[in-house]
């Protein structure tokens, strides 16, 4: 290093504020402090979770094969329906009532490699936050339950329609067969006739298939435990988190920051002020010289400073 560079980094910021450590020191705690003193009246946001397992908790449904896979891509499905839902947030508002006001946020989201689904509610209070997450799990409780009764209902009734429908067909495809054996009888053309019947056949043979496997889905959501697709609750609503830490942790060290910045500065001006010319002294380590040189004027030397009066004429 040159010692051209050597009085750089010593006239530099850094090196100034380090002459001046304290401050540094200083500043940083006023900083600190003033950061402290602005976050404390921001409000805190409480966070409330509430938790939901696909499925009962007995831990036997997940040896089925393929159980825990499909109760994952439930989870998933149950946890989108939380955003935007009408439903959701009609039942905040009669849980909650004038405190539906202060609920910041609503999400759930399922956790990975699991059939749990999270659900969490940022309020402005604790009470809100907690109430409004089990309001949340309650109300998807209640829904998981009423769709599993829902399409109970919608399979029956398909195979009654389609049943219905069968039977329909089945008698068509008689009178066809009917008008046949009287059109051979009469020694008239049939052409017409098998073709309608062949047709009333395929439609006859389509509807029985349907009904045969709606009446087997029915059948399948009848007996087999519909608890298996809903949800339960494994843990209550509860506070997590709270925002006052956080808040206060940022806006601290945004003020340390600030005040270092600050130090630096007054440190900078602070060194320059002292390095003008009307204020520097000389070091007592520098050598005096004595300037007594031949010139054609009249000189007078002093220790450390030569005056020249130019000789009259």
């Amino acid at each position: 290093m040159t010692d051209l560079q050597l009085r750089n980094d010593r006239e530099g910021p850094v090196f100034s504020l380090l002459k001046r450590w304290w401050l540094g020191v200083l500043l940083l705690l006023v900083g600190a402090a003033a950061g402290l003193g602005i976050a404390l009246p921001k409000a805190t946001h409480y966070t409330a979770e509430s938790r939901l397992v696909v499925g009962s908790n007995n831990l036997s449904s997940f040896q089925v094969p393929g159980f825990a896979e499909a109760a994952q891509e439930l989870a998933s499905n149950y946890a989108r329906y939380v955003d935007n839902s009408s439903v959701v947030s009609a039942d905040l508002s009669k849980a909650l009532g004038p405190d539906t006001k202060s609920i910041v946020s609503v999400s759930a989201s399922p956790i990975p490699s699991s059939a749990v689904v999270s659900v969490e509610v940022v309020a402005a209070s604790q009470v809100a936050a907690r109430e409004g997450a089990q309001a949340v799990a309650n109300t998807l409780i209640r829904l998981t339950a009423t769709t599993t009764a829902t399409q109970s209902a919608a399979l029956l009734k398909t195979y009654e329609t389609l049943t219905a429908q069968a039977q329909s067909a089945s008698s068509k495809v008689g009178k066809l067969t009917s008008d046949i054996a009287d059109a051979q009888s009469s020694h008239n053309s049939t052409t017409g006739l098998r073709r309608q019947l062949a047709a009333a056949q395929t439609s006859l043979a389509s509807l029985r298939l349907q009904a045969t496997a709606a009446g087997n889905k029915y059948e399948t959501a009848v007996t087999d435990p519909p608890s298996q697709s809903q949800l339960n609750l494994v843990q209550t609503a509860a506070i997590i988190a709270d925002s006052s830490r956080k808040t206060r942790e940022i806006y601290a060290v945004a003020g340390a920051i600030v005040g270092l910045l600050v130090a630096l500065v007054l440190a900078s001006v602070l060194e320059r002020r002292n390095r003008r010319p009307g204020r520097r002294r000389q070091s007592s380590a520098e050598p005096v010289k004595d300037y007594d040189v031949d010139f054609p004027f009249d000189q007078t030397t002093f220790h450390g400073e030569a005056v020249t009066r130019q000789a009259p004429r």
